[in-house]
């Protein structure tokens, strides 16, 4: 069984207020802490261009919202076959 574990970390952009309510901002980790710009995302200065930031669905850890501070984590892809 083939195993890899991705670390970064978890930051949610702003989400747009709608008649609906709140609907999540994109959820994305970050292979280094992102800072918080004035417009509701979540950006690196200097960022590389070859390094890739992984989107999740929004609906993923939905108690990560714009006002928390970006958090460590550990992301584990293992194959079960």
């Amino acid at each position: 069984m083939a195993k890899e574990v991705i670390e970064g970390y978890l930051a949610r952009d702003y989400g747009p207020i709608t008649a609906l309510g709140l609907k999540w901002g994109k959820l994305k980790v970050w292979p280094k802490c992102p800072y918080r710009n004035k417009v509701g995302l979540f950006w690196m200065p200097n960022f590389p261009q070859d390094i890739e930031i992984l989107e999740l669905p929004k609906e993923y850890c939905q108690e990560q919202s714009w006002e928390d501070e970006p958090r460590k984590i550990k992301i584990t892809i293992e194959t079960v076959e």
